[in-house]
């Protein structure tokens, strides 16, 4: 596996941050053309991408104590700390699991579209989040997160 570096961490958190904002965009279109099950699938998803910036953004060091945050905030200052070889094993493993995540993720779009075709809403039961690393599930949420091992009481229901 390639070792990231910073460079590879701002360009994933950009992408990140730019999908959940497209999926809450998405979210409220869905709710305006009444296909409330759809729009409930986008804000888990963005939900998910939401989650996986900030633990890329903490990885890489860009999150600091609050006066700190808003001190570089408001003077435009984007430093982030870590280094390669400073990141955590964990965080690592979880970040490049990321794309793994986003392809598992697809099939989930295929069906709205599928459902949109046949001018439908998605048939859909729980959606669940982990709040730590963003994993995405349909069903119930397990006893711990299979990509980072978070307790179940860290998954969100949509």
């Amino acid at each position: 596996m390639r070792v990231l570096d910073l460079t590879d961490l701002h360009r994933l958190e950009r992408e990140l941050s730019e999908d959940h904002i497209k999926l809450t965009a998405f979210t409220r279109q869905a709710h305006l053309e009444l296909k409330h099950n759809i729009a409930r699938l986008f804000e888990a998803l963005s939900f998910s991408k939401q989650v996986q910036a900030i633990f890329v953004l903490k990885h890489a060091g860009c999150i600091k104590d609050t006066k700190r945050n808003i001190d570089e905030y408001l003077n435009n200052v984007n430093l982030c700390d870590a280094q390669k070889n400073e990141m955590p094993d964990a965080g690592m493993d979880t970040i490049a699991k990321f794309d793994e995540m986003k392809e598992k993720n697809r099939h989930l779009y295929i069906s709205v579209l599928d459902s949109l075709d046949a001018g439908m809403d998605i048939n859909i039961g729980s959606i669940n989040v982990c709040s730590k690393c963003g994993y995405l599930l349909l069903g119930d949420a397990p006893k711990e997160c299979m990509m980072c091992h978070a307790p179940s009481g860290y998954f969100r229901i949509f």
